[in-house]
């Protein structure tokens, strides 16, 4: 969910430049500040709502209530169903309407993980406006794709398609030969990879999904080299050749293949949660979420039908 400023809100701590825009240092700052007061407004009257998170499941020990996430003027409400969001939701609003703002309608959605529900929108009504809330099959936030699995191959695909879309609105600069090939190469990694490998810390990793990663990192890397087929010259050794260029190319730079990158931000993110301290937020919904895993394998003898088999995110 998106805010709409409507006049000048009430904080007025956060003082703006002439020529501040969005993307800057200080629209950030702004929406955080104004978003936070709401926030902490609405959480005191928000009395059961939202997540529990408990290590231990039967004695729901050292438990900690999420209700909601935000980033600049991005609101994430999190509930156990739908009559608890749109109480949380409605709260929420005569909180916001205080501070001079609104939704962006075209921006409210809902990601339901009930797989009984049917309908395609919600309907609230809040501050006498009726909201509609599309029900969508996946919502992006910060970058990241979540379907109501929490795949991977969901996150993995949004990745996928940016970075195609990243290289083809550079490809007449990636694969421009007046350009030297190495500063191309290093150009290709350096904006086109960090925008495929963005979240691949968190992903749960396969053999196929690392295949699916070189392939499309080198898929790029052969139309930049620009190599043509001999004459006689079969597809399969055609990229073979082609793929012994590229590797030498990496090497002589001093780049890690983009498997290994994707590995090292893996396990870069799997030691820093497991150096975290235990009141930390990030640890213990990771904890609970592996402890339930745990409990229902126990329980069935088999892993949640749908969801990845556990691992270390």
């Amino acid at each position: 969910m998106d805010l709409q400023m409507q006049g000048i809100p009430a904080d007025r701590d956060v003082l703006l430049s002439n020529g501040g825009k969005q993307g800057g240092t200080e629209i950030p700052s702004l929406w955080i500040r104004i978003a936070d007061r709401a926030a902490q407004n609405a959480a005191l009257r928000w009395k059961h709502e939202g997540l529990c998170i408990a290590l231990d499941l039967e004695l729901d020990s050292g438990a900690q209530q999420l209700t909601h996430l935000f980033w600049a003027d991005d609101f994430y409400l999190l509930a156990k169903g739908t009559v608890e969001v749109e109480r949380m939701f409605i709260i929420l609003t005569e909180e916001i309407v205080k501070l001079g703002l609104t939704w962006k309608p075209s921006a409210l959605q809902a990601l339901v993980t009930n797989p009984d529900c049917v309908a395609d929108s919600l309907l609230f009504q809040a501050s006498g406006t009726t909201w509609t809330i599309k029900i969508m099959p996946k919502i992006v936030a910060l970058g990241v794709a979540i379907d109501n699995h929490g795949s991977t191959d969901v996150a993995f695909n949004h990745r996928l398609s940016q970075f195609i879309a990243h290289f083809e609105a550079r490809s007449k600069v990636l694969c421009a030969r007046r350009v030297p090939l190495k500063a191309r190469v290093r150009r290709f990694y350096e904006t086109c990879v960090r925008t495929l490998l963005y979240s691949a810390g968190g992903w749960t990793y396969s053999v196929s999904l690392l295949e699916r990663l070189r392939k499309a990192a080198y898929r790029c890397l052969r139309r930049m080299f620009g190599r043509q087929k001999l004459d006689g010259e079969i597809w399969m050794h055609y990229v073979h050749r082609v793929d012994h260029q590229i590797n030498a190319v990496l090497k002589d730079l001093n780049i890690m293949p983009i498997v290994l990158q994707s590995l090292t931000l893996h396990f870069a993110w799997a030691g820093h949660v497991a150096r975290m301290g235990s009141e930390n937020c990030c640890k213990h919904v990771h904890l609970w979420r592996e402890a339930r895993r745990l409990s229902y394998c126990l329980a069935t003898g088999k892993t949640p039908s749908g969801v990845d088999r556990p691992h270390m995110r």
